[in-house]
């Protein structure tokens, strides 16, 4: 892969905070990295409030923009999830029914990486003595995450 994947710093989360940040470090000349799901938590809203010269602004477009803004002053923004991180809030599922869905966002995100890494495989970008554990490993966990799903629905009735 050509890419450099040396950074000074790793942003994650890419949001308004993450962003800002982002910016703030790039125009400091220092090499940025954000890593973000791209599923921002104000999507449902209609608009930005109270914020200075973006009022009424759809979050998605402010997100867009701060993108773009990080990258302009060399930031690179890459996708990607946090499957132990929704782990853990699984962990702390204030109900039953809370904690299988946050299972399957777990779920959920271990076959997007996992087809995620079968690209980079097919693509030559990593050989397959790199990629090939990590999708056995994937795999693995799917099914993992599968039997813990169908033992807690199972415990619902």
């Amino acid at each position: 892969m050509s890419e450099d994947m040396t950074f000074d710093v790793v942003v994650v989360g890419g949001g308004v905070a993450g962003l800002s940040g982002a910016m703030a470090l790039g125009r400091s000349r220092r090499s940025v990295l954000v890593i973000d799901a791209g599923e921002p938590r104000n999507a449902p809203a209609a608009g930005v409030h109270a914020f200075l010269t973006r009022d009424g602004l759809p979050p998605a477009e402010l997100v867009r923009l701060g993108r773009a803004e990080v990258e302009s002053y060399g930031g690179r923004v890459r996708s990607g999830t946090a499957v132990a991180a929704n782990y853990g809030e699984a962990r702390g599922a204030e109900s039953r029914q809370d904690f299988i869905h946050k299972l399957r966002v777990v779920f959920k995100e271990l076959n997007e990486t996992t087809i995620w890494v079968e690209v980079i495989a097919l693509s030559s970008m990593l050989p397959t003595e790199i990629t090939a554990p990590i999708v056995a490993e994937n795999r693995e966990l799917c099914r993992v995450f599968a039997a813990s799903i169908k033992t807690a629905r199972a415990s619902m009735d």
